[in-house]
This record gives C-alpha cells, structure tokens and sequence, in this order.
C-alpha cells in the first residue's frame, strides 16, 4: 500500500512537474506568463539589395529609398571605416522599414519598441534595423549612428559566442562613449538637440559622467551631452583618439584608466574641462538672446503643438504630460475641455482647426495604422473618423477653406507625399510627392514644403489649374511653417527662431532670439499674436507674444530656382529566402575517472528577420548507465497568431538505499498565441508525453509506463506599468480554462 501510494505522490510530482516545463516552454517560445504582446498585423514582403558592405532588406514597393540608404551606409562605411581603422569582412544586415508601425512589429528583437526608438544595431548577428519616418535627413543620420555602434560590436566583442563558450569578461564602456561617438559619426546634431544641452548648461543642470555609465535620468539630454563630450575630445585631442579609446575598453580596463591612458588626465579633470568649455560657448548667450518668457506670458506648462482658434480666443494643445488634446482659453490658460478623455492615443501632429472654428482635426493612432478624427467644437463629440490604411503613416494635416477636405502629408511606399482627402466621400486622392511636408491651404492653393539636403523649397499648388509652383527656397531646414496669408508666412528655422516672411515683396524679419528655441507656432487670425510653444527650463511650454514692428530685410533668392537632385547608384536585388543563423550557443565537455564523459550543448537560432527561431539543448553522461537528454523547439512568429511546436526526451536516475530506479519522459508540446492588443491575448496550449519508470533495485518490481495529455486555453491581460525598481501601476490576470 504504502508503494503504490509513494507512486501516485510520486506520478502527481511528475504531473506538476510536467505542468511547471509547460509553462517554461510556452514562456520561452511565445511570452512570459504575464507581459505585453507584439501584434503583428502585416504580412511583409521583402528583397534584398547587394551593395559590397551590405545586406539591404526592404519591403518591394519601397525600392528608391532602399537604393537611396544602400548608397548612404557605403558612405557610412568608408567614413567610419577609415576613422576607426576597421574593416568588417562579411555583409552588414540592414533591414530598413517602410514605417515606424512596420518597425514596431518585428521579430529581429522580441522585446516591445517604443515610439521613440529610431532604429537599433543588434550584437549577435549585428543586424541594423531602421524604420523610415519621413525625413531623409533624418534616415541618413540613424544609418550612420547605427553603423558605427557594428564597428564598436566588431572591436569591443569580435567572436561573441567565443566568449561566452569560455566565459570571458565581456567589455562594457560606458553608454556616454558608446552613444556619444555614434552620434558623432551620425553627422546630425539636430537643433533641438542642441537647444536641450544649451537649456541645460545655463540652468546649470547637466548631468554628472558618473550617472551617464547607462542612460536612466534625462535620456534625450543624456544622448546630446554624450555627443557634445565626444566632440570637445575630438577638437582637443584629435579624432584619432577615438580609435585609441575603443580598443582600450576592448581590453576591459576601466573608463579611469582609458581617459588617462589615452587623453593623458584624469575623469573628473576631463568632466572638468568639458564643463568649463560648455560654459564658455553657451553663458554669453544669456546677455546676447532672450528667454520665452521675454516675449510674452506663459500660459500653459508642459503642452506642445498650439493652434489658436479662427477667434483667436481659445487654444488648442497637446499636454506632453499625458498626451491630451485639451482646450485652453487665452485669456487665463484655464482648460476648458479634454477632447481626448476617452483613451485616444493622440500622434505627435499638430491639430488643425477648420477655418470656421467650429470642427478640430487630429490624428490618433488605431493598431497598425493612424485615424483622422474629426470633432465638434460646438457639439462637443466626435463627428467622424477616417481610417489611413492606405498610407504608412500620417505626418501633418490641414482643414480646405470650406471645411469639407484635408490635406495631409503621409508617408507612403518610402516617401512623403500630400493626399486630398474628401471627407464626404472618404477617398484619398494623392497630390505630390518628393518630400512635401507641412501643407497649409487658403482660398483655392495649397502651400507646402520640401525637404532638401541643405536648403528648403517652398512650393505653391493650385487646386483649379493644376499648376504647383517653386516660389522660393530658403538656405536653411525649416522644421515649423505656417501660412497666414496669400503673401505671408511664419516659419521656424535652424535656429530655432520665429521668422515672417512676405512672398510677395521677397522680404523677411526675425522676430524672436531664443537663448534656448521655439518648436511650434499658431498665429492669430489677425495677424496681432503667436501662441508657440518653446523650450525652457527642462521643460516644453506655450506662450503668448505680440508680433509688434518687424525690422525686414531683403531675401536671398536664387537667380535661378531649381530643385537639388540626388545621384544614386541602383544595386542589383533578389528575393528573401529564410535562411538560418546562429544566435547563440554554447557547450561544454568534461572526463573523469569515475564519471567518465559528460557533455552539453546549446543551440538557439533564426532567420534574419527573427520569424523562425529554434532552440536545441543536448546532454550526455556516461558512467554506470548513459544517460542522454534532449529538447528542441520551433516557433513561427511571421503572423499574428504566432504558433510553437516542441520535442523533449529527459531520463533523471534516483539512487536510495532501498530503491535505484531511471525515469524518462518524452513528449511532444505545442501552442497558439493570439494578441488582441499589446495588453490582451488568448493562448492555446497542448502536451502529450509518455512517462517510463525502470527499476534497478528492486530487480523484480515491473516497469511503469503512464501516458499524459495536458490542455489549456488562457486568457491574459497585462496593462503593468514599470519603472527601474518596479511595477507601479497597472494590474496582471490571467484565466484558465
């Protein structure tokens, strides 16, 4: 009795043990057993360009941008190549995405990607992936960040599985050399970027070298301090010293002793100097420019993108808080209504009012692609919505006079182009292409921009001829524009400034000098005021300033106005294939004279895109009795309902005084996951093993055997939120069935 008892504790154990590798495999094929989902709602296509460095894997409808960054990263690579003295000798992966929501769903990582990430350099197979968000300027710059930290991987790591097979220190240099000189070699110091670090040298609140080891306070500003650093080592010491400073930290000596060793001084002389420089540059633009607050009063803390109503008494604003759409009257920065309460997540686009005044237009963002919806001021709900399936991605729209269209620019099939959309009809008529950004639309035409390498065109459409006109071209980026009138516009430029200018009579004034910079602006209807939105002190906040007497001066407009040209060279493609790769492994062996051998071995692999991915685990162990265990399992993560399948053979022995015995098991598992948003899924998992029990001592008890058939469905919610140290709010259930 008491046996056959120990059995059914012991069958039980097994049972629950069983339950427990369950669980393990269903967390390591697909999730935890709590965390968010990665929705995959598009089924991507690809090929791939051949460059001599590179690997270019792009979606077929977006073939000149691949072209384009295949031409760029050639560039990258001869510049960083030559600096860093290093030559890579096999092809760079670098999968570049038609848009940021393509980018969010891939399987290169499994971890989830925030809005903000704009591409990553992965170290294993040190694959480049970069989503395309409008900007070519932009795209350029993230290919030649990303490039360089390949080079760094290649110095610092070399083989990589080497060193974990013989558990040698991996070097970590600090995240302010590894960012910094990626930044450095993006050649892209954005103005805003600048602004940040500038704000935070006269507030005098930079962030210390010791906290900046990883990027946990102030990240935005952690990012330009570190490139700024690198830059003042660069002027000093010579480029020459970056190459010297990263094979440094590939012998794993301390960032101490590399500073000393390399620039020759201390850590704390080098913070030291690097302080007192960034004083010298910035301070004395305390008395030369002026802060937002000396242009007019402060009337809301924390908001961004403003737009004064067609009244000109009431406001409206993004809170960069909790990214609300709010209303604010003028007069006293009162919030008047919260227009997105209902759990719309707004896109950073700036709202537009129409021209009556009586409806507002913004984008939000709907699973994998943006919505425009419209709202009634005066009835206060929603009027309409109109899903953007047919573009990438939405970046700036804008009421027609009549109120009954939009212009937007969005991005499609690797560019950025204007769209009509007639709200009636809800069909999506396309307008130009080539970069056009930022359409503004009076009377019959419609104003809009195009982003050059080093200059900005401003082009008139007109909606009745069908004639689209080159009216000027300004020798600077121009990052906000507004068009008040048929003669007149306000722009922000590389400087951050506020500027007006008169098409007509070819002139223009400055109107504001920032100490830090404004972002966004909205004029009044009368052309009197500017609500804009600048930034000071840390912090983005909306102001409002009259415009007052403007000094002008004459335009410099080329004699003869013509658009750049960029000269590509076209690379031959194919089409993807899966093809696996390792990503990881490991193993050991090991002999001794009682033992005899015993050896293990891991293997885990993928495609290069991370849709199919394997796991192997092998152990053997000779000795009295060899024993020899396996387990390898399969997951397709390529569509939303991702799918694993998995076979494990495990013999365990059990050595008593009275009883020796070898158990086995063997089954095959598998399951189903389907995310209905980042926060729910459903998951269907399934077992079937087969248990064996062999007996050594007693020699004349029989041979168990026992067959197990497991089913479970489940459904997860996971809204947790959290910070370094913790959760710190949300709430985690699951349910079995």
């Amino acid at each position: 009795m008491r046996q056959q008892g120990e059995r059914k504790i012991e069958f039980k154990a097994y049972i629950l043990y069983l339950a427990i590798f369950f669980i393990s495999f269903t967390s390591l094929a697909f999730s935890e057993l709590f965390g968010k989902n990665k929705v995959r709602c598009k089924d991507l296509a690809w090929n791939i360009i051949e460059t001599e460095h590179f690997d270019v894997y792009y979606d077929p409808k977006c073939e000149v941008l691949a072209n384009l960054s295949a031409n760029w990263a050639e560039e990258a690579y001869s510049r960083i190549s030559t600096s860093l003295k290093i030559d890579i000798n096999r092809k760079i992966p670098l999968v570049l995405f038609a848009s940021h929501y393509d980018f969010q769903q891939t399987n290169i990582i499994l971890e989830l990607i925030d809005r903000n990430v704009g591409g990553f350099a992965e170290v294993f197979k040190r694959r480049i992936a970069i989503p395309f968000t409008g900007s070519y300027r932009e795209l350029k710059g993230v290919i030649n960040h990303e490039l360089c930290h390949i080079f760094s991987y290649e110095v610092l790591y070399g083989n990589i599985f080497e060193k974990i097979i013989s558990q040698e220190i991996i070097s970590q240099p600090p995240m302010w050399f590894m960012e910094g000189i990626a930044e450095y070699y993006s050649d892209h110091w954005t103005p805003i970027g600048e602004m940040v670090l500038r704000d935070a040298v006269i507030e005098n609140s930079l962030i210390s070298l010791c906290n900046m080891d990883i990027f946990l306070e102030r990240p935005y500003l952690a990012y330009q301090q570190s490139y700024s650093l690198i830059e003042y080592i660069v002027k000093k010491y010579g480029e020459e010293t970056l190459s010297l400073m990263l094979r440094k930290f590939a012998g794993n000596i301390s960032k101490e002793k590399v500073i000393k060793q390399v620039l020759g001084i201390s850590l704390s002389q080098l913070e030291e100097e690097y302080t007192r420089y960034l004083k010298e540059k910035y301070w004395p633009l305390v008395k030369e420019k002026k802060q937002p607050d000396d242009y007019g009063k402060k009337i809301f803390c924390g908001g961004t993108y403003p737009n004064m109503s067609p009244g000109g008494d009431i406001v409206s604003l993004i809170s960069k808080e909790d990214n609300r759409l709010i209303l604010v009257r003028i007069s006293d920065g009162k919030i008047i209504k919260n227009i997105t309460k209902g759990g719309l997540e707004l896109k950073d686009i700036p709202p537009v009012w129409s021209q009556d005044g009586e409806k507002i237009a913004f984008v939000s963002k709907k699973k994998n692609y943006d919505e425009i919806v419209i709202y009634s001021v005066i009835r206060k709900k929603i009027l309409d919505k109109i899903e953007l399936k047919t573009l990438d991605e939405a970046k700036w729209i804008c009421f027609s006079p009549d109120g009954n269209k939009l212009v937007i620019s969005g991005q499609k099939d690797g560019d950025c182009s204007l769209f009509i959309i007639d709200l009636s009809l809800k069909r999506i008529i396309p307008l130009a292409s080539g970069s056009a950004k930022m359409p503004s639309w009076l009377k019959e035409k419609i104003l809009f921009l195009k982003e050059g390498e080093k200059q900005t065109s401003i082009f008139l459409y007109d909606t009745e001829t069908d004639i689209c006109e080159l009216i000027a071209i300004f020798p600077v980026n121009i990052s906000f524009l507004n068009w008040q009138d048929e003669d007149t516009i306000f722009f922000i430029d590389n400087s951050l400034d506020i500027y007006i200018c008169d098409i007509k009579e070819k002139k223009i004034a400055k109107l504001t000098n920032f100490t830090t910079g404004a972002i966004s602006l909205s004029v009044h209807p009368k052309k009197e005021k500017i609500a804009f939105s600048a930034y000071h002190r840390g912090k983005e906040n909306i102001y409002l300033m009259d415009i007052g007497k403007k000094d002008f001066f004459e335009m410099e407009v080329p004699k003869k106005l013509v658009e750049e040209k960029r000269q590509i060279k076209i690379y031959g493609k194919r089409e993807y294939r899966t093809d696996f790769t390792l990503d990881y492994r490991t193993g050991g062996l090991l002999y001794d004279t009682r033992q005899g051998i015993s050896a293990n071995m891991e293997l885990a692999g993928s495609d290069i895109l991370g849709n199919h991915r394997f796991f192997l685990s092998t152990d053997y162990s000779s000795g009295i009795f060899d024993f020899s265990n396996v387990s390898i399992f399969y997951s397709y993560l390529k569509k939303r309902p991702s799918f694993g399948v998995g076979f494990f053979k495990e013999q365990r022995p059990y050595f008593g005084k009275e009883k020796r015995f070898v158990d086995m098991e063997c089954g095959i598992i598998g399951g189903i996951e389907y995310p209905f948003s980042t926060t729910k899924r459903l998951e269907f998992l399934s077992l079937a093993a087969e248990w064996n029990r062999t007996y050594i001592l007693p020699k004349d008890n029989p041979k168990e055997k026992k067959g197990i058939y497991l089913l479970r469905t489940s459904l997860v919610q996971d809204t947790s939120q959290w910070s370094w140290v913790g959760p710190v709010c949300g709430s985690r259930v699951r349910i079995l069935y």
